[in-house]
């Protein structure tokens, strides 16, 4: 651990900035934003997560309004990943 820790002392990583606990919004929606970004982030890389994530928010990301979303809306809103379509 003290190896890796010494690596990167000097050096950002976009996991360090961009990783799935930063991602949520602080409140009652976090841990639901949080389970969203780590599902997101298994099949994408740091900052297309984050520009995704970023939409969804802007949308309103919660339970509530994720159960009602269209399907073509999720469908823009998750454009950017390239997964989507992805059987």
């Amino acid at each position: 651990w003290e190896l890796i820790c010494a690596m990167r002392k000097d050096k950002q990583a976009p996991v360090d900035t961009m990783g799935c606990d930063r991602l949520g919004e602080k409140g009652t929606d976090y841990p639901f934003q949080t389970l969203i970004a780590l599902m997101l982030s298994s099949q994408t890389k740091d900052q297309q997560t984050s520009k995704t994530m970023t939409k969804l928010k802007q949308y309103g990301l919660n339970v509530d309004n994720m159960a009602k979303i269209q399907q073509d809306q999720a469908k823009r809103l998750g454009e950017s990943l390239g997964t989507y379509l992805r059987n």
